[in-house]
């Protein structure tokens, strides 16, 4: 069957089954199943160089293999207490290792509860504020804390290490680590 005559064949409602034997319908189920493998394949070619697999196979790989052993209750109430004894010594170097621990507390938290990034920060844009309540307050004690790691020049005031480390409470509490 030529092509002309395959097409008025099937504008007028041919046999079906003469249609789809024939050699031109062939030729063109194999043209459009060459395109449609040719696209699928280009995408996953893209899809690879973009990096966009990569980082699901990573995040998957993560989240299924390599489990974090569970953080303990009691190990973190312990931590935070030597914490608040830290900073009842009322000297500035120990209210900024205060600050810096407390910080590194709720980091670890968030990272065992599965919580992915490379710091901090990353995984602090992860959590919504009907998710924890005070995480723009979190942000601002953590920007606090990256100021003490980053300029040792930088002075803290008792009032302003207080209130960092009374966030971190806040956080805690709210959690549900730190008693009401």
């Amino acid at each position: 069957m030529d092509p002309l005559t395959f097409f008025q064949s099937v504008s007028e409602g041919g046999d079906i089954a003469a249609i789809t034997a024939s050699p031109v319908f062939l030729a063109i189920k194999f043209l459009f199943i060459v395109a449609a493998l040719f696209f699928f394949l280009h995408s996953i070619y893209l899809l690879r160089k973009t990096g966009l697999i990569g980082e699901k196979v990573a995040f998957y790989k993560n989240a299924f293999i390599q489990k974090l052993p569970p953080i303990s209750k009691d190990e973190l109430v312990k931590a935070w207490e030597a914490i608040q004894a830290r900073m009842a010594t009322m000297r500035e170097p120990d209210w900024k290792l205060s600050i810096i621990e407390a910080d590194k507390l709720l980091d670890e938290l968030f990272r065992r509860t599965g919580y992915k990034g490379k710091d901090m920060g990353e995984r602090m844009k992860q959590i919504t504020t009907e998710q924890l309540s005070c995480i723009n307050d979190v942000w601002k004690a953590h920007k606090v804390r990256n100021l003490l790691s980053h300029d040792i020049n930088y002075h803290i005031s008792f009032s302003e290490a207080q209130w960092v480390i009374e966030t971190y409470k806040e956080a805690l509490k709210e959690i549900g680590i730190l008693a009401q």
